[in-house]
């Protein structure tokens, strides 16, 4: 009984639609699963439904960003219902800043003798309002600036890097939590592993997360160990997740990361 907690579709960065992702997993043995897109829940309840019909219980889900001076946190909502206008309307607000900073990105670019414009970028974004650091990658592989995303990411679009914007978008550790519990909603750290300061982990636990994302592939086995028995003495919920996005694939191949459905259980408890 396979569990998958963490997917992005095409909605956010995604190469996969909501459907197209709940069929993949159907075929693959996972019985539940929750869409985390970026700053939007606009193909959650395509999703949820597609769910309904193939057998796969659907989380409504999110990922939240939260920017630090030198790193960034992601903080996964989870919700067993629809959310409030103002959390949707917040979204929008969040989507309009990305816009902003994609623009602010592409000027630091042309600077570095990168010259894209916005509608080279839209191109990789389908019919979704939301622009991510990713689609302007997928411009730069397009217009052979970069031979893949790891080469712009690494060289052009992380933090401290010439091509970056930063991004204010309001959210802060403490009021992102607030926003999601405030929607009846469970808060859950994603991958504090691949947090460069590892004191902010600290810092959002104090500021009273629900869950640790334990299961993630970028976390080896020791720091899969050191999460799950942090969540456990504090009595946290222990999540994971693929993290999927699907880059590169032909076809959504999800179920090479899944979790125990025990987990599962007690964050649907958890509500």
């Amino acid at each position: 009984m396979a569990i998958d907690l963490h997917i992005h579709t095409t909605a956010s960065d995604g190469c996969f639609s909501p459907t197209d992702i709940v069929k993949s997993a159907s075929q693959n043995g996972i019985i539940g699963m929750s869409i985390t897109d970026h700053d939007t829940m606009n193909g959650v309840e395509e999703a949820v439904n597609c769910g309904k019909t193939c057998g796969v219980e659907v989380i409504r889900g999110i990922e939240f960003s939260v920017d630090m001076p030198d790193d960034e946190i992601h903080i996964i909502g989870y919700f067993n219902s629809p959310v409030s206008n103002e959390v949707q309307d917040i979204l929008k607000t969040l989507r309009k800043k990305r816009i902003q900073r994609a623009y602010q990105i592409l000027a630091k670019l042309s600077k570095l003798n990168i010259v894209l414009s916005i509608e080279d970028v839209i191109k990789f974004t389908g019919a979704s309002d939301y622009i991510g650091r990713p689609h302007i990658a997928m411009a730069m592989i397009e217009k052979n600036y970069v031979k893949n995303k790891n080469e712009a990411f690494n060289n052009f679009l992380s933090i401290g890097l010439p091509g970056y914007a930063e991004r204010d978008n309001g959210m802060d550790i403490e009021n992102t939590i607030k926003l999601i519990k405030d929607n009846n909603g469970i808060a859950v750290i994603a991958h504090p592993g691949v947090l460069k300061n590892r004191d902010y982990f600290d810092i959002v636990i104090k500021k009273g997360i629900d869950g640790i994302e334990v299961f993630h592939p970028s976390h080896d086995s020791n720091l899969m160990q050191e999460f799950l028995d942090l969540a456990k003495k504090k009595n946290m919920l222990i999540t994971g997740g693929s993290d999927y996005h699907g880059n590169g694939d032909k076809n959504p191949e999800i179920g090479n990361f899944c979790i125990d459905y025990l987990y599962f259980c007690k964050l649907k408890e958890a509500f």
